[in-house]
């Protein structure tokens, strides 16, 4: 979320400013604040790819100058948007604003007419804003169960050809040696640990980023095992009372039996894998303006 901008010219004055909230604002002091911000950080630049950033308490102020330009630019951001996607934002913002206003920066009168800009600053800003609410949590996890069933339905027959292999590996008869179990059931848990493990991170990574979040990976993961524990039941129950095919019957034990022998591989799985999918969510979009907050600026 990026809250408000000021482009600053060489001289240190303010010539552009825009806040993108509802909240009764004082731009000028505001812009003022940030130009002194900026100004300072300025002193301390040693490159032009540095991001300055100075950390509030939900909020942060960031601030970028183009030597090349000679133009520099600070922002008021959500604390937890990254400081490298903020960098790329306000850069791309900079870069339009002097490929659009080159010829006239050094005219005094500047800030009367480009205005026009605020529709181009919150068109470029808005196809980086990603929301992370409830409803992309639970399509987050619909999205991860039905990824599960899919991939474990496309192994079955993977699944009964390592029981039926592991089966026929079993020696028969009295003198049977318990040693001579292990390889072919050592063997048989690793091929069930890579099914488990193909089924639950590419739902976990999906989940995560869907849902949008680091800190809901957290418990992301035990959401989706629960979830997909109590639709395997219901699969079982309809598996010996409406569909009683032997292909439904295998799937729907097959799936349980996979939840819940492996439920510590699943667990820390979907929970790596989601915390993953957040936080490449969060390299690549930044966090959305509080409800309510939002100005509408026709683009």
């Amino acid at each position: 979320m990026i809250q408000s901008i000021v482009i600053i010219n060489a001289g240190g004055v303010c010539i552009y400013n825009k806040n993108f909230t509802a909240s009764k604002v004082d731009e000028q002091l505001l812009s003022g604040f940030l130009i002194a911000v900026s100004n300072f950080s300025g002193e301390v630049m040693s490159e032009e790819s540095e991001l300055q950033t100075i950390n509030a308490k939900d909020r942060k102020i960031v601030t970028y100058k183009d030597k090349y330009k000679e133009l520099s630019i600070a922002a008021i951001a959500d604390i937890l948007d990254r400081d490298s996607l903020l960098l790329k934002v306000l850069k791309e913002v900079l870069d339009k604003f002097y490929e659009r206003y080159q010829t006239v920066i050094a005219d005094p009168k500047i800030t009367s007419y480009n205005k026009k800009f605020d529709s181009i600053a919150k068109e470029t800003i808005n196809k980086y804003v990603s929301v992370r609410g409830k409803k992309e949590f639970i399509l987050g996890l619909i999205a991860g169960s039905i990824i599960v069933f899919f991939l474990f339905f496309i192994q079955m027959p993977l699944v009964i050809g390592y029981s039926t292999g592991f089966i026929t590996a079993i020696p028969s008869g009295p003198s049977t040696n318990i040693a001579m179990l292990l390889l072919p059931a050592a063997l048989y848990s690793l091929e069930l640990q890579s099914i488990a493990f193909i089924c639950f991170a590419p739902a976990g990574f999906i989940t995560g980023y869907i849902a949008g979040s680091r800190k809901k990976g957290v418990y992301i993961g035990i959401i989706l095992n629960v979830l997909l524990f109590f639709i395997t039941i219901i699969l079982i129950i309809l598996s010996l009372t409406v569909f009683t095919g032997n292909f439904f019957m295998i799937f729907s034990f097959g799936m349980i039996v996979l939840i819940i022998t492996f439920i510590p591989l699943n667990l820390v799985t979907a929970f790596a894998f989601s915390y993953l999918g957040g936080l490449w969510k969060d390299k690549r979009k930044l966090y959305p303006l509080p409800p309510g907050e939002e100005i509408h600026i026709d683009i």
